[in-house]
């Protein structure tokens, strides 16, 4: 059986994993090995094999003489009681003539990034392996804290579970063991700035710098979420719902809803006049002819 896999890589590493789990895995990478190792791993030894096998593949797209191998020898691979699977980089191109003939010998399965209901079912999914439960506010607060990054949750996950051992994770468990990452802290930043508490948005950003964060970076971050919070206020001014919003967006409606009052009590030109100082001081900071530091601080006092 011959499989194409692409989309999501960790969802793809997962599928492996959980459904694969009972067979013999080999990671078979076409940047150290070619198609002659390739046959004689899958097939010399395959009346011994206590295991079914499964041959991921993997660098296989550069390869031109291992494509043209395994297309001449395709009903060889497709009779094989093996599995191989072909796991893209990225999704392929639908004009390329080694997919075309590939996809017609093929299961084909794209693993989409998840939408953020799906996300909270996964991580459900996900808890209740370790025999726990975890209650929505808790849920929504790990999205929140970490985005959706699955590698960066699976690790929160483990974290979380390891500290609980039983019964239900709680918001504030989720509060105390999941740092904000640096886009999340971003945006409390300019959550604590939009509510005028000027000192404690400064004191955050003093953190953030301590820790030793690109600082161009953080600006680039800045920049985007205020895009963001310019966005939702065109559509807010549109009068539409939040769950209209987050079909038009992408965003979690928990995100929208966290700033709906806040969005209420400023004007978008306000917005807009921060996000043109912002741009006008990653300018200069990139140019070398102001501190980053410095600049955050012109960029808000003078917004």
């Amino acid at each position: 059986m011959i499989y194409i896999f692409f989309g999501e890589n960790f969802l793809i590493k997962k599928e492996i994993e959980t459904n694969l789990e009972k067979k013999k895995l080999i990671i078979f990478d076409f940047e150290e090995k070619g198609f002659k190792d390739l046959e004689r791993e899958a097939f010399c030894d395959e009346l011994f094999d206590k295991k079914d096998k499964v041959f991921v593949f993997k660098n296989f797209e550069k390869n031109e003489e291992f494509k043209k191998n395994f297309l001449e020898k395709k009903e060889k691979f497709q009779k094989s009681k093996t599995h191989f699977i072909f796991w893209f980089k990225e999704k392929p191109n639908k004009k390329d003539k080694f997919f075309q003939e590939l996809k017609n010998i093929s299961k084909i399965k794209e693993f989409h990034p998840l939408k953020f209901w799906q996300l909270e079912n996964w991580i459900e999914k996900e808890i209740s392996k370790f025999s726990l439960k975890i209650e929505n506010l808790a849920k929504k607060e790990l999205i929140e804290r970490v985005g959706n990054d699955l590698w960066q949750i699976d690790q929160e996950i483990k974290k979380l579970v390891a500290f609980k051992k039983k019964g239900v994770i709680q918001k504030e468990d989720v509060e105390n063991l999941v740092g904000l990452n640096l886009n999340e802290n971003v945006f409390q930043i300019l959550n604590l700035f939009l509510e005028n508490k000027k000192k404690k948005a400064f004191l955050l950003l003093e953190d953030i710098s301590k820790k030793g964060e690109n600082q161009i970076k953080i600006f680039s971050l800045f920049r985007k979420q205020l895009k963001n919070l310019i966005l939702l206020k065109e559509l807010l001014e549109k009068k539409l719902s939040i769950n209209e919003i987050s079909q038009k967006t992408g965003f979690h409606p928990y995100f929208i809803q966290k700033n709906w009052t806040l969005l209420h009590k400023w004007k978008k030109e306000d917005l807009l006049k921060l996000y043109s100082q912002i741009f006008k001081y990653t300018i200069l900071a990139k140019s070398g002819k102001i501190e980053p530091k410095l600049g955050f601080s012109f960029c808000f006092l003078e917004a």
